[in-house]
C-alpha cells in the first residue's frame, strides 16, 4: 500500500477501481489490470522522473482481488487531456519521447518480476490474441457492428499475421513499457507540459513499441527527417 504524506491535499479526486459488478463477472480479468496500476505507483513510479498524476492512495486487496488508485482530479485542476482527433505539435511530442526514454532507461532490462501483478494482468499482446480469435473477431465484424476500417483490415488471418511479424523482435530493447502509450492516456498540463495516464497495462516488451504511438500524434509535414 502507498499513501502519500504530504500535504498537498485536493478538494476534488478520482478514485479509479473494479467498481462495476457486471464488468467483474464477465471480465474477471480486469481485476489484475485495476491491481497492475496500483502496483505500478508503489513500486515503479517514485523512482521514475516523469511527470505523473499527483497519487494519495494506491492498495491492493489480495483477498478479493482489487486495486485502487486514489488520485487528484487533473481537469478541476486546469489540466486538459489528449484527443486522438487533435495532431499534437512537434515540441509537445518530443517531451512525450523524452518521458518514455525515462520510463524505459529506468526499467532497462527488467522483465517486470519485482511486480506482482505483471504475470496475473492481461498484456496488450493477449488482449490482440483474443481479439483476433474467430469467434472474437465475428462478433466485431458482425453486420451492423463492423468499425469503419480499411477493407484490408476486414481479413483476420491478415491482422494476426501482421501483430505476429510485429512481435518477433519483442526480445531485442526489453523494458518496462506504459503499454498503451496513446494520445488519448495523456494528460496536458496548464504550462503545455504532457505526461501519461492509465498505467494498467504497463509490461516488459520492446522500448519502441511505445514510442511507435507517437508518430500517429503529429501531421505528416512534421513526421520529416528534418522537423
Amino acid at each position: 500500500m502507498f499513501e502519500n504524506d504530504t500535504d498537498d491535499s485536493a478538494s476534488n479526486v478520482c478514485v479509479k477501481g473494479g467498481f462495476n459488478p457486471d464488468n467483474r463477472e464477465s471480465l474477471p480479468f480486469l481485476y489484475a489490470i485495476y491491481r497492475l496500476e496500483a502496483e505500478f505507483y508503489y513500486y515503479l513510479a517514485p523512482r521514475l522522473k516523469i511527470p505523473l498524476p499527483p497519487v494519495s492512495y494506491a492498495g491492493t486487496d489480495t483477498v478479493n482481488g482489487q486495486g485502487i488508485v486514489v488520485m487528484n482530479d487533473l481537469k478541476a485542476q486546469g489540466y486538459t487531456f489528449g484527443s486522438p482527433l487533435e495532431t499534437w505539435p512537434v515540441e509537445r511530442a518530443r517531451m512525450s519521447v523524452e518521458q518514455l526514454a525515462t520510463l524505459h532507461a529506468s526499467t532497462w532490462g527488467d522483465t517486470g518480476e519485482g511486480i506482482p501483478s505483471v504475470s496475473e494482468t492481461v498484456s496488450i499482446r493477449d488482449a490482440v490474441v483474443g481479439l483476433v480469435a474467430p469467434e472474437e473477431w465475428d462478433k466485431r465484424f458482425a453486420p451492423g457492428a463492423r468499425p469503419p476500417v480499411p477493407k484490408l483490415m476486414e481479413d483476420r488471418e491478415r491482422m494476426t499475421a501482421a501483430f505476429k511479424a510485429l512481435w518477433a523482435s519483442d526480445s531485442k530493447m526489453k523494458c518496462i513499457v506504459h503499454g498503451d502509450a496513446h494520445i488519448g492516456n495523456t494528460f496536458i498540463s496548464p504550462t503545455g507540459e504532457p505526461g501519461f495516464l492509465d498505467w494498467q497495462a504497463s509490461h516488459a516488451a520492446s522500448a519502441l513499441h511505445d514510442v511507435a504511438y507517437l508518430h500517429r500524434r503529429l501531421n505528416v509535414n512534421s513526421r520529416s527527417p528534418r522537423s
